[in-house]
């Protein structure tokens, strides 16, 4: 019965936007309903904000887990990954919860609301990442659990702060700690690469090579549009980096295949296409693989691509302004492609790929 409501709002939904008057008419009556909601999020985030960097660290019987989190595999993941790293950093005990439900789902029909469709997905992510091996799992543990998403929550952790009660916490991301300290992911690097390798993946092409260097490219699009310029970067801007890169392998004498990943139609990109493998639409556990297997990944203004650089053992270049950005990585400048620094890092990792050959 749920399911057929659900399913019901779904297509709902989809006819309303559909339909620009009806649009139209609902987004004005949902006005007044956003804008205390808005208020509720705000006060609440900056509460739970405020526990999870100044109270909940100096508590102790606290436990933590990550959950809460409806976004795509990227963010979810990278939001554990988060919680993990909080709890390194402040020796709380992780417990693992898993991630469900996962929006992007590869197998959804925009049109319904199928739970079996919602679970295969959001199995094949946890498995994919495996992210709960090893550690202690929610079901596992009885403790009072609190769940600062929300306000209820919040003023509930106040209540018991002062007490020796053990309780779990429940928070959806801890970006906030990462964000300020990304490089105490670090010390989890290997974690998270054994978690990741537990599980085959070998069902997925990997465009690698022995004599060249090999380049991921990720180019956001598909959710991501240009009135989104916190995330998007635009064609021309790719251009000018990859016309500098081009001109750095060249004068290195370095030869290189660039391989570049997306959503959408080739006419989409421009200029982009000329300068590599064009790979479109294709499976997100393809995309990651390839991204942490590269010898150089190239990223996005996203999450999806940072899990990858996270899990990569080889060089990183990110988007400048970009939150978790490790100091280990490098990120776009005018000048990267010309950095001395830069260039023996190519040179040696070239090099130690013919060694191996």
């Amino acid at each position: 019965m749920l399911s057929q409501v659900r399913s019901f709002l779904v297509k709902l939904k989809y006819a309303i936007k559909q339909n620009s008057t009806l649009f139209k008419i609902f987004d004005a009556l949902f006005e007044p309903v956003r804008f205390v909601w808005g208020i509720h999020e705000k006060w609440t985030y900056q509460l739970s904000s405020y526990i999870m960097m100044e109270l909940m660290w100096k508590r102790k019987n606290t436990f933590i887990t990550c959950t809460g989190m409806t976004d795509g595999m990227g963010a979810q993941v990278q939001a554990v990954y988060s919680a993990m790293a909080y709890c390194k950093a402040y020796q709380k005990t992780y417990v693992h919860s898993r991630m469900y439900p996962i929006d992007h789902n590869i197998y959804k029909d925009p049109m319904k609301y199928d739970p079996h469709v919602e679970e295969k997905w959001a199995k094949e992510v946890n498995d994919f990442f495996s992210m709960g091996l090893g550690e202690l799992q929610i079901a596992e543990i009885n403790h009072m659990i609190i769940n600062i998403n929300h306000l209820l929550g919040v003023i509930k952790y106040f209540l018991y702060h002062f007490l020796t009660t053990p309780i779990v916490v429940k928070k959806s991301t801890f970006h906030i700690h990462t964000d300020r300290f990304p490089d105490h992911y670090q010390a989890l690097q290997e974690s998270f690469r054994e978690k990741f390798y537990s599980t085959p993946k070998t069902d997925y092409v990997v465009n690698k090579t022995k004599d060249c260097i090999d380049i991921a490219l990720l180019v956001r699009r598909g959710d991501i549009t240009s009135d989104n310029a916190q995330r998007y970067t635009t064609n021309e801007d790719i251009v000018e980096r990859l016309t500098k890169m081009k001109a750095m392998f060249y004068d290195m004498k370095i030869p290189y295949n660039l391989h570049i990943y997306s959503e959408g139609s080739a006419e989409d990109f421009g200029d982009i296409p000329s300068f590599g493998t064009m790979h479109l639409n294709g499976h997100p556990f393809g995309y990651v693989i390839n991204f942490v297997k590269a010898d150089i990944l190239m990223c996005a203004r996203s999450s999806f691509s940072q899990i990858s650089a996270v899990l990569s053992k080889n060089i990183v270049i990110a988007e400048p302004r970009m939150d978790g950005n490790m100091s280990e990585w490098f990120s776009y400048k005018d000048d990267l492609f010309e950095q001395t620094d830069f260039r023996n890092v190519i040179k040696k990792t070239f090099e130690g790929k013919l060694a191996k050959a």
